[in-house]
């Protein structure tokens, strides 16, 4: 099982979403996940930040599976996303940020590697 399995395990028992602690506790306790880490709720909340809905940034998944729902005693408090199949939670990528800024600089420079190995063959067959 993965973190976010059990995350989304954890959260589809509860109906009023939970914290990161919460979950964190929850997950150790139901032995759903074995953390590695030397501060393991960091895990879980970078898991809930990667999948969750409006939270775009470069490392985030284009699948959402959470939810931000309010913020409870001063924290944020997130919630699994009701009535949706996986296929369904995939979201579309903005125009222009269908890459990663690496993958964008590798594409340059294969594009670029390709022109200039054209150029440096042909410079050999003209003697």
């Amino acid at each position: 099982m993965t973190v976010v399995e059990a995350i989304e395990m954890v959260l589809s028992q509860s109906q009023e979403g939970m914290t990161i602690q919460e979950i964190y506790q929850q997950i150790c306790a139901q032995d759903l996940y074995q953390f590695k880490a030397k501060n393991p709720s960091n895990i879980v909340r970078s898991a809930l930040r990667r999948h969750c809905l409006g939270l775009d940034f470069p490392t985030s998944s284009s699948t959402k599976h959470f939810q931000i729902v309010r913020a409870k005693r001063g924290k944020t408090t997130y919630k699994r996303m009701d009535g949706s199949k996986p296929a369904a939670r995939r979201m579309v990528p903005r125009p222009g940020r269908e890459k990663l800024p690496e993958a964008v600089k590798h594409s340059a420079y294969a594009d670029h590697w390709e022109k200039e190995k054209v150029h440096y063959d042909a410079d050999l067959f003209d003697e």
